[in-house]
């Protein structure tokens, strides 16, 4: 016969398999968004061997890089990568 002091630690790890088990986590939905690339400027060019890429972001940042500001909050950044003079991502 098992005393009850013995059988404390299999009691427990079976309340917690029966909680994990219950247990449902959601995760939290995505933030992010992407932007309209039709309203974002150049901002540097980047080249390495065959690849072209041009960086693109809002007026606003341009603007607040170039008197040495932070980025504003929110602010995307795109990059558009072209192979062989055209658009590959």
């Amino acid at each position: 016969m098992m005393r009850v002091g013995s059988r404390l630690p299999v009691l427990a790890a079976m309340v917690c398999s029966v909680v994990m088990i219950g247990w449902h986590v959601d995760a939290e939905p995505t933030k992010a968004t992407m932007p309209d690339i039709s309203k974002l400027v150049h901002y540097t060019t980047v080249t390495r061997g065959e690849v072209t890429e041009h960086i693109m972001t809002t007026r606003e940042a341009i603007e607040a890089v170039k008197a040495g500001k932070p980025v504003p909050d929110g602010t995307h950044f795109a990059l558009v990568d072209y192979r062989d003079g055209k658009v590959f991502r």
